[in-house]
């Protein structure tokens, strides 16, 4: 799972991001790489909240004002797993068919969500 603590800034940077995701980048390929194996993220996400860069397996979800934010995180963690040779892939948490508007809901299937993955799927 990629629940990896990366900021904690409540508007971390893209380059703050950048820099976190590459640590554990760096851990994941000395992991892979002394077993000889390659690493599919089971689970993937960040909910709408102000601490999603700090405690990114948070269900809580604040209001709107944090889509921003969940859209920098997942952007940047898909392009920095795309360029990670030994991560394979990673399974978004979670897919809802329609927007809920209460509980646990990460809420990718909003269409500024879908453009995000879209746009670095893609490539």
């Amino acid at each position: 799972q990629a629940y990896f603590p990366l900021s904690e800034s409540e508007e971390p940077s893209e380059e703050e991001l950048r820099g976190a995701w590459a640590q554990r980048m760096n851990e994941v390929r000395a992991f892979a790489a002394g077993h000889d194996r390659y690493v599919v993220f089971t689970e993937l996400g960040y909910n709408r909240n102000r601490d999603a860069a700090r405690r990114p397996w948070e269900y809580r979800v604040d209001g709107p004002e944090t889509a921003g934010l969940q859209r920098r995180l997942t952007r940047v963690a898909l392009e920095e797993i795309d360029r990670e040779h030994r991560v394979v892939g990673a399974f978004l948490w979670t897919w809802f068919p329609g927007p809920r508007p209460v509980g646990r809901n990460f809420q990718l299937a909003e269409p500024e969500m879908r453009q995000v993955i879209r746009q670095v799927w893609r490539r």
